[in-house]
């Protein structure tokens, strides 16, 4: 008797629980919202309590190296939505260059989250897209602004190439992974 009443109670605790964390996890959000760590720039069309956010700033203020010129990575060339995270991981793998855009992505909590990665080639045109709310939101809960200039994107392209966007005119190219540009970290919910 005594051990049904302890598993109806781990049972109910669990039930409980569960059912607490799930109705957390679903809230309507629209872009621009400041939550989940930062500013939703992306609801999923299907499912609008998924999306992605992105941070409120940039990360080192003079940017950083894609990394590993000479190193094709062909488990990053991820360039749609929720790419990004995969991408960002298996850079991190395959490239023991130091302080890496993948690697500060990856390494940087926010606002209770540890979860962010270096955005995908269609996540940062997204951004892009978005970027007049993103930077009013961004810059309402003391962040910054996306700085005319060339950000990283996580999508690799060759050994020596990898995409960025171009904040100025919202075209994307691809630059030598060595040379330095803006990053700014996103993550889904």
């Amino acid at each position: 008797m005594k051990k049904q009443k302890y598993i109806l109670l781990v049972i109910l605790t669990l039930m409980l629980g569960t059912s607490c964390s799930e109705n957390e996890d679903l809230i309507s959000v629209k872009v621009g919202d400041f939550i989940y760590g930062g500013v939703v720039f992306y609801v999923d069309p299907d499912d609008d309590t998924k999306g992605l956010v992105c941070a409120i700033e940039d990360l080192g203020k003079e940017g950083a190296e894609w990394g590993c010129r000479g190193t094709d990575i062909p488990n990053a060339n991820g360039q749609n939505y929720y790419d990004g995270m995969e991408n960002t991981i298996a850079i991190k793998a395959a490239c023991a260059t130091d302080n890496t855009a993948a690697k500060l992505c990856f390494d940087y909590i926010a606002n209770g989250y540890s979860d962010w990665y270096l955005p995908s080639r269609t996540e940062m045109n997204e951004i892009y897209e978005n970027r007049e709310i993103v930077n009013a939101t961004a810059v309402d809960n003391e962040g910054d602004d996306l700085r005319i200039n060339d950000y990283w994107t996580s999508s690799n392209r060759d050994q020596n190439y990898a995409w960025i966007m171009d904040v100025y005119n919202g075209k994307t190219t691809y630059k030598v992974k060595n040379n330095n540009f803006l990053i700014r970290p996103v993550r889904k919910f």
